[in-house]
């Protein structure tokens, strides 16, 4: 550093220092560091300049007045001084500044390269898409391919009575929505174990004030997953399923896959309603109106533009539209898709096959050439 003193400027420590040839003086950056990006060039000369003139205060006390001839001397040689002081600190600052803040880009950039947990969700995501688009086009399934994905078995009835417990189906500890299936009807499922392997119980009310509708929905993550995407295995699920239906006496409901990381439905399979309508109007409601975009108008889903969807809404409405459907008309609309209807009396099914993920969405877009008319007469 010069203009007549003499030192090397260090920052440390959120301070800046005048050390060498002399006692150390400090004085500290309020928050310099944290400004420095944000301030123009001039500015950035003007901290620096004071700076250098602080530091200088400190190390060499102001001086009893010299003698008038040499003042004008002494002062441009002092202005030089400060002048290259300035520069000097300003350099120090910019490079330390910038050396923080390449070290803190750094160590983000490392931070997410090394952070399993994102880059496991981010493998998951991509291998889930991945698997989405070979089984539209009627590919198999490796053991690889179905992470990412979840399976759900969604139950919904009127509210009424709370839920019945779930045992024995589920082992769940008291108080906890989480466990493993420990049903005796389904022992394959009930030996599965493994890493993130178990079932996640929801249950919510729709609307959350006055509700109209009681819906459970349970998540199978892990190794409880593969057994959907196996032709042979995937009974144990709907099995599991069906008696769960019964057990809460369901007014509807469905066994489905998605991904992960988002809410559309993409994978349907098993269907279920206390009448044919309700049936389909479970198919309609659980892969029409999760679908990305919907399949079903607008005015169906919700009655406020700024919520695009309202499920007590969209329910009532697809139940009241399908509510005339008979069984053979079902049979006729979900033949192409090879789906089939089963059942009579108060519990009828809508199964799907493996093959080719997308018939149950092509089977749901069937049967809105059906409901949209007694929807439009039932908004009139």
């Amino acid at each position: 550093m010069r203009s007549g003193t003499a030192g090397s400027v260090l920052i440390d420590d959120w301070k800046i220092s005048l050390v060498g040839n002399g006692e150390p003086v400090s004085l500290p950056l309020d928050g310099l560091d944290e400004r420095w990006t944000q301030l123009a060039f001039e500015e950035r000369e003007r901290e620096s300049a004071h700076l250098a003139r602080a530091l200088q205060r400190l190390r060499r006390p102001i001086s009893p007045v010299a003698p008038r001839g040499r003042s004008r001397t002494f002062g441009l040689l002092v202005g030089a001084g400060l002048l290259l002081a300035a520069a000097v600190i300003y350099r120090k600052v910019q490079a330390q500044l910038q050396l923080g803040a390449a070290l803190d880009a750094a160590r983000q950039s490392q931070l997410e390269i090394t952070d399993p947990d994102r880059e496991r969700e981010r493998h998951a995501a991509q291998v889930c898409n991945a698997t989405r688009a070979r089984l539209a086009r009627g590919g198999t399934v490796g053991p690889a391919d179905t992470e990412g994905w979840v399976v759900e078995l969604a139950l919904v009835r009127e509210t009424g009575a709370d839920w019945p417990n779930l045992a024995p189906f589920l082992s769940l500890a008291e108080g906890s929505t989480t466990g493993n299936v420990s049903w005796d009807g389904t022992p394959e499922l009930a030996r599965l174990s493994g890493h993130d392997t178990r079932v996640e119980v929801r249950d919510a009310l729709w609307p959350a004030t006055m509700p109209q509708y009681r819906e459970r929905r349970l998540t199978f993550f892990g190794s409880y997953v593969a057994p959907y995407f196996r032709e042979r295995e995937q009974i144990q699920l709907i099995r599991l399923g069906h008696a769960l239906a019964e057990r809460h006496k369901a007014t509807l409901g469905a066994l489905y896959a998605r991904c992960a990381d988002g809410d559309e439905h993409h994978m349907g399979s098993w269907f279920v309603g206390t009448s044919p309508g309700a049936a389909a109007a479970s198919l309609l409601f659980f892969m029409g109106a999760y679908a990305s975009p919907p399949q079903l108008p607008q005015d169906l889903l919700s009655s406020r533009k700024e919520q695009p969807f309202e499920p007590e809404f969209a329910l009532t409405n697809l139940l009241a539209a399908a509510q005339r459907l008979k069984k053979p008309e079902l049979i006729a609309k979900l033949g192409p898709q090879d789906g089939t209807v089963a059942g009579s009396g108060d519990s009828i099914t809508l199964a799907f096959p493996f093959v080719q993920s997308d018939r149950a969405l092509l089977a749901s877009r069937a049967l809105t050439s059906l409901v949209e008319p007694a929807a439009s007469r039932q908004r009139r």
